[in-house]
């Protein structure tokens, strides 16, 4: 940039003032941006190298930002946002995936920070960025060096669209030798994964600095972005296509050319050090594979070289070379971390083979690591889970016994006493709390109704609709001495409140006390069996479709509640039972079955209500051979004296 003309939209305060006047003075040409409808076409007018954005008196900054960045002349001038303590809570995203350059907080009215973000857009010193590309298993690796500024921010993402008009879909950004990071990387890291999910890709950042790290955080990205910390978490790269990276420190200028050569020819990548003091401060920086360092240097030889770096603490294999003939040197040098030693003059091809069976060694001890801790991690993190799912056990566990108390209190505790009338249950859920359901309803014209229901599902959600459809059980029969009255306007009632795909089978029955006459009707539910005192079976089957599939309203002539009725003479009995007991299977995956049933209650039909019950459960248990019972299981018998 070169001619240094900013543009500024912002609301007229004293940060305005203070920027205007501070920015002519260092020499910047600064314009207030009118804000009105031709914003677009003043700032094409100006010729900007530079724009300002902060809170207006017009619109919002993301308005004005997409307004810019959605014009293709203006889509490249960068764009500086500030923000102020009181717009902390601006989205930062949204601010970065619309194309702002950086971001700069501004507290107690100090335009200094953005003197100086603004003062970098015209530094002249070259970039130290640097781009290595490489495609494996159909994933774009791109991997940076230096400083990502404002010329390397635009280098990158030309890259990065390149490759998405070629169809890369998969990128992994490594960023694992940056160190830092200016706040105009982040708002790059941004635009770039927006760019490449926008064609439907996946990006992933390697990122190995705690810096890096921290800021990413303080801008609340750290949820945005999935970082790793080795390229290896994410991919193997096969050893045929990395290049061993080896530096050499040796104070002799031939010495160092002649293996940084040798290496080179062979694919090596070297890097060179003419001394070991320099090396000391600079290799932290390089993350190299491998070390050669000369024992007879001037400033610090081999040994102190080896003595202060810690090889085997920083992980980096190192080799002495030396003239020497001496064991004890070399003995010296192993002992205090040395990897190997090599006299000069060595042979090529035993420095090559040297070199090449360390590293693969280190490897397989770097990856035998990295495997080791990934375990780790690994079992930390199952270990937290498990604790989490104990506490959400437990709750539920709470949960479900709440749920099972409310249920079996809703449940009659014991039956209304009816002249000549008998009741037995059986009640079994699959899981503590189910979705059977049954009850008996006093009327005021001295009928008795009673209810028995199985709700569709079992648990939690099947046992609330059984509560809520007590309610409008004690709501709708109230009085009505019609079955197939009480079961239109049931079905009416589930169809509008239940959930969509939740229904409920009813068989229902009257009993009239001055002439014993029993009138039923069911809806899909398994019919009752009317035992008679001379063991006689008889099914009570009626027409009905299930309740809540669909209303009158809806479809009108469609609903038909058939409804009948009987006598019950003494000895007489009617069984009611849930499709949990003729649809158990046993080991053979056989049916219980509907004809067994029968046949056990003609057996028995002399046997009284809870007796009967006992039978045909111990039966059913009988046949199971100790297989569970995987639905909700409820009998029920009616028993006339």
């Amino acid at each position: 940039m070169k001619a240094k003309k900013i543009g500024i939209i912002m609301e007229k305060n004293k940060i305005r003032d203070k920027i205007l006047i501070n920015f002519q003075r260092n020499g910047y040409k600064i314009y207030v941006i009118p804000e009105d409808e031709e914003i677009i076409s003043t700032i094409k007018k100006m010729n900007l190298s530079l724009i300002i954005i902060s809170k207006s008196e017009q619109k919002e900054i993301l308005e004005y930002l997409s307004l810019i960045k959605g014009d293709e002349e203006l889509e490249e001038i960068p764009v500086l946002i500030t923000l102020d303590k009181n717009m902390e809570n601006s989205d930062i995203v949204k601010i970065l995936k619309n194309g702002a350059t950086d971001i700069v907080y501004v507290k107690d009215e100090n335009i200094i920070p953005i003197l100086n973000m603004v003062n970098k857009f015209w530094d002249n010193k070259p970039s130290k960025f640097e781009m290595e590309t490489r495609e494996i298993e159909e994933i774009y690796i791109i991997k940076i060096t230096g400083n990502i500024d404002l010329s390397s921010n635009f280098k990158l993402q030309n890259k990065v669209s390149e490759l998405l008009k070629e169809g890369v879909k998969n990128f992994i950004i490594n960023m694992e030798e940056i160190d830092y990071i200016e706040s105009v990387g982040i708002s790059t890291m941004v635009q770039i994964k927006k760019n490449i999910e926008q064609k439907l890709g996946e990006i992933k950042f390697v990122i190995k600095s705690s810096q890096i790290k921290k800021l990413i955080s303080m801008v609340k990205l750290d949820k945005y972005f999935e970082i790793h910390n080795d390229v290896h978490d994410i991919i193997e790269i096969p050893g045929s296509l990395r290049k061993i990276k080896v530096v050499i420190i040796d104070d002799g200028k031939f010495m160092r050319k002649l293996i940084s050569d040798t290496l080179k020819i062979e694919g090596f990548e070297t890097i060179e050090f003419e001394s070991a003091l320099v090396a000391l401060d600079e290799i932290q920086n390089i993350s190299p594979d491998l070390i050669l360092v000369d024992y007879e240097m001037p400033d610090m030889n081999g040994l102190d070289f080896i003595k202060k770096f810690n090889p085997q603490l920083k992980g980096i294999p190192t080799v002495m070379l030396t003239t020497e003939r001496n064991i004890d040197i070399a003995l010296k040098a192993i002992r205090l971390g040395a990897a190997d030693f090599l006299n000069k003059p060595f042979d090529r091809y035993e420095l090559i083979e040297i070199l090449k069976k360390i590293d693969r060694g280190n490897k397989l001890k770097q990856e035998n690591e990295r495997l080791f801790f990934k375990l780790k991690r690994r079992e930390k993190e199952l270990e937290r889970k498990n604790r989490e799912l104990s506490k959400l056990y437990e709750a539920l566990e709470d949960e479900l016994e709440m749920a099972s108390e409310i249920q079996k209190n809703l449940l009659p505790i014991k039956f209304p006493e009816i002249p000549g009338y008998n009741f037995a249950v059986k009640y079994q859920p699959s899981q503590d709390i189910g979705g059977d359901f049954y009850d008996i309803v006093s009327m005021s014209n001295g009928y008795y109704g009673i209810a028995f229901a199985d709700v569709s599902g079992h648990g939690i959600p099947a046992a609330l609709l059984s509560t809520m459809f007590k309610v409008y059980l004690m709501t709708y029969s109230e009085d009505i001495i019609s079955p197939a009255e009480t079961m239109e306007l049931l079905n009416d009632v589930v169809v509008k409140t239940f959930p969509e795909g939740k229904f409920i089978s009813l068989f229902y029955l009257v009993i009239k006390l001055d002439d014993n006459k029993v009138m039923y009707c069911k809806a899909a539910q398994e019919p009752g069996i009317l035992i008679k005192k001379d063991g006689t079976i008889e099914e009570l089957i009626t027409k009905g479709q299930v309740l809540g599939l669909f209303s009158e309203e809806d479809f009108p002539g469609m609903i038909e509640f058939e409804e009948k009725e009987l006598v019950l003479d003494p000895g007489d009995k009617i069984f009611l039972y849930t499709d949990g007991i003729i649809e158990a299977q046993n080991k053979d995956e056989i049916f219980y079955g509907i004809e067994r049933l029968k046949e056990l209650l003609a057996i028995n039909h002399s046997k009284k209500g809870q007796e009967l019950l006992d039978i045909v459960y111990g039966d059913l248990m009988d046949y199971l051979e100790g297989l569970p019972v995987i639905d909700d299981l409820t009998m029920f018998v009616i028993e006339k004296e």
